[in-house]
């Protein structure tokens, strides 16, 4: 696997966005990126909570099942809830989660929120997840097109995110996988400003990850009205 990488603030002061990117024996990689919600106390340190939960669960039994995933991630939401409680200041952080553990051959993913995860495959966009957004939710009920999600004055409103009900309603995907696949991570801050016929032109144009991912944000800082964007990260892996 080869991955590139980038977390950024944007414009912004603060950056509530949280990446993670770790391989354990056997060249299994587990990649999750993380959005703390704009306007809840403490966004930043939910989604650092959460990233450093699944990296220790990962690290203690790494493994690529649905079921482990699921574990994984039902244990962040615990400890994010239970500090949340224990502290009155954060008790309303909450964050996004976007997640991937790969051994090169299989794939199983999880997303909370809107932070997407896109599958490619010889260069073409195979799937993407379903934000947990009223945005969405007006896409597919045909009250706008897809690309207007982007635009929608409903786009940051979710449905869903850890830390904000009792249990985590994470949505799974699996499938097997093989050479010249490729996964694209991103927080909104991301997805909002590039669209995927770019993600797939600067994919096809690019040997390493590192390179598509530089290329994307190229292309982001140029579709940036007035230069104006928020925090965003991303991770990209091509097996």
């Amino acid at each position: 696997m080869d991955i590139g990488k980038v977390c950024d603030a944007g414009g912004r002061r603060v950056n509530e966005d949280k990446i993670l990117a770790v391989e354990a024996s056997g060249s299994l990689g587990c990649f999750a990126v993380a959005d703390g919600l704009g306007g809840h106390s403490g966004g930043d340190l939910a989604a650092e909570i959460v990233l450093g939960e699944i990296e220790r669960g990962f690290r203690a039994s790494p493994e690529t099942g649905v079921a482990r995933l699921k574990s994984l991630i039902e244990s962040a939401h615990g400890v994010l809830t239970e500090k949340a409680e224990a502290d009155a200041a954060h008790k309303r952080m909450r964050t996004t989660l976007a997640v991937l553990v790969t051994d090169g051959k299989k794939a199983v993913w999880a997303h909370i929120g809107d932070s997407r995860i896109y599958r490619f495959k010889d260069g073409k966009m195979e799937s993407v997840t379903a934000d947990h957004s009223v945005a969405y939710l007006a896409y597919k009920n045909d009250e706008i097109s897809y690309d207007e999600i982007r635009r929608s004055p409903d786009q940051n409103r979710l449905l869903r995110s850890l830390g904000a009900e009792t249990e985590p309603r994470a949505e799974f995907g699996e499938a097997e996988i093989e050479s010249g696949d490729a996964f694209l991570l991103c927080s909104d801050g991301f997805w909002e400003l590039i669209d995927e016929n770019e993600m797939e032109k600067t994919l096809k144009k690019s040997k390493t990850a590192s390179r598509w991912i530089a290329k994307m944000v190229r292309q982001l800082k140029k579709n940036a009205p007035d230069g104006e964007y928020d925090n965003y990260s991303a991770i990209t892996v091509m097996i």
